[in-house]
């Protein structure tokens, strides 16, 4: 087989490659173990976020381990689940109930205290990838444990025991569950001979082993080819918690390495261990390092990388459109960069039916564009433009509010009552005869009485007595009530509220020069005409 990338790429995209609606499944086309493996965590991340088993961090889909911890530099509402140094307290949680496994029940014991849990693995046995915020609560049941665990997620999709029976025994190991690993061992020793003398050895451990066992141990160590069973002797042969050499051991899988640190590790260690872990994986551009970083910004040096090492355009493209958050992939000049590319590639394959189907993914989720626009009357600049700008920009905090509308609520915000560019006044509202942008007062998030804001809008509507009379039904009106509305007949308008106030009463134009009837050329008005039956004399 020629081993080209652009040949594996169109051979996959026939297969719709990364366009399957399982993320999981994604992986099974595309003949490589580790692209399975990314595919498959993408998919059991997005699992453990639907079903609150891990928070929705900032709208993330697929948050990685160092979002959950609370270990990115940003900050983070999580920081407190690094408050406690309770990591290496694990162990002591796995004597309370014997007849329990011991990771349903660490899994369980994280769900029961309200705290984060984070698996790769799913409850199985010996398989927790990971648990965040864990306090030792000996007042916890039995009962408590076994209902929390059923919240658990039940599917296990990076390993089956019969096949890697030493990494088994080594998870085993790892969880002090010495029964279980000899077992593991015992059974594969018809295909691996050397499991069986692992499994000897362990059966001679005790917590009183002499130099002699420890001496015989890293002299088997040295023989060994297998990383697991290496680390199973490391493991029982550290001297005091340094772990360095499971921890660093790069042919270990990286949820077994973070599982580990996250068992044995004090807070401060495990952050600094997850740091140059996540190092690593930039420096060497493996997509497994998604685990760590997430589908967000930080993870693009990571993506870059991997392209560069492997000019993979489509498994990095599909990742972005399948996992990244809608508003990092259509503002990011390097993420479009990558899916146009995607795309010039599907386009040469004359896959155009795959192409129809990566444009459905990325404009799904895609806001839909303005089609109104704010000019000035007079230098005819945009005036969105500016708003936009100020919405994004500033403003201060504290009010729930933005755009237009925001800005106008308060003496001390901007307002936008005259057009930036050349200063000429913005039109006047129809009714209320004052400059489009001045405050509306029911928008404030100040406003919460019913009494002021009644007044407030009395205040305003002092010009309508009309409308003034139904202020108070307005006051539940949102930032909407503030927005241009207007005519597209006579081009008259004003406020939204004060418009939907006059029509309630009138039909005609509120301009007094104006002898439009705004209201009968309501297209929605005469359907509501045409359906509301007539009243019986």
């Amino acid at each position: 087989d020629i081993d080209d990338i652009s040949l594996k790429m169109f051979n996959r995209a026939k297969l719709y490659y990364g366009l399957v609606p399982d993320l999981g499944q994604n992986g099974n086309l595309a003949d490589d173990d580790n692209l399975k493996a990314v595919w498959r965590m993408l998919s059991y991340c997005r699992k453990l976020v639907d079903d609150q088993v891990i928070p929705n961090i900032a709208d993330l889909k697929h948050p990685g381990i160092r979002t959950v911890f609370a270990v990115q530099i940003s900050t983070s509402t999580y920081a407190h689940l690094l408050a406690t140094n309770s990591y290496h307290h694990y162990v002591k949680c796995v004597d309370i109930y014997p007849h329990v496994e011991p990771a349903d029940m660490l899994l369980a014991l994280g769900q029961a205290n309200g705290k984060v849990v984070l698996t790769t693995f799913g409850p199985s046995a010996y398989d927790a990838l990971g648990l965040t915020g864990l306090e030792l609560n000996q007042t916890c049941t039995q009962e408590d444990l076994l209902s929390a665990n059923k919240r658990a997620v039940q599917v296990n999709p990076f390993w089956k025991v019969e096949e890697e029976y030493a990494r088994g025994a080594a998870l085993a190991t790892f969880y002090l569950h010495l029964t279980r690993a000899i077992q593991l061992l015992n059974r594969g020793a018809g295909s691996n001979p050397r499991l069986s003398i692992v499994a000897m050895a362990l059966a001679g451990y005790s917590a009183q082993n002499s130099g002699l066992w420890r001496s015989a141990c890293m002299e088997s160590k040295q023989q060994l080819t297998d990383p697991y069973l290496m680390a199973i002797f490391a493991f029982l042969t550290a001297d005091g918690d340094n772990y360095d050499s499971i921890l660093y051991e790069k042919n270990l899988n990286i949820e077994d390495r973070i599982g580990f640190a996250c068992r044995f590790l004090s807070d401060s260690r495990l952050i600094d261990f997850l740091t140059k872990l996540t190092a690593e994986f930039m420096d060497e551009g493996k997509l497994n390092g998604l685990l760590l970083t997430g589908s967000c910004k930080e993870a693009l040096p990571l993506l870059q990388k991997h392209l560069d090492n492997t000019g993979d355009v489509q498994t990095v493209s599909l990742i972005v459109v399948r996992s990244f958050p809608t508003n990092l992939i259509h503002e990011d000049v390097i993420l479009q960069d990558w899916i146009n590319s995607y795309r010039n590639l599907l386009d040469s394959w004359r896959l155009w039916v795959h192409r129809a189907k990566l444009d459905i993914l990325v404009n799904a989720s895609r806001p839909p564009p303005q089609q109104v626009f704010i000019s000035c009357n007079f230098c005819k600049k945009s005036i969105s433009a500016y708003l936009q700008g100020m919405k994004k920009g500033g403003g201060g905090t504290g009010n729930k509010f933005s755009g237009p509308a925001k800005y106008a609520a308060s003496p001390n915000k901007h307002k936008i009552t005259s057009c930036p560019h050349c200063r000429k006044p913005q039109p006047r509202c129809a009714v209320c005869l004052i400059n489009m942008g001045t405050s509306a007062s029911y928008t404030s998030s100040e406003a919460h009485s019913s009494s002021s804001d009644t007044d407030s809008l009395a205040l305003l509507y002092g010009r309508h007595s009309a409308a003034r009379s139904r202020a108070g039904a307005l006051v539940h009106l949102n930032e909407f009530g503030a927005w241009f509305t207007w005519c597209q007949v006579c081009r008259h308008g004003g406020h939204a509220a004060h418009v939907l106030s006059w029509f309630n009463e009138h039909s005609e134009c509120p301009v007094s020069s104006c002898s439009c009837q705004c209201l009968s050329l309501d297209a929605v008005n005469q359907i509501g005409s045409i359906t509301t039956p007539p009243a019986s004399s």
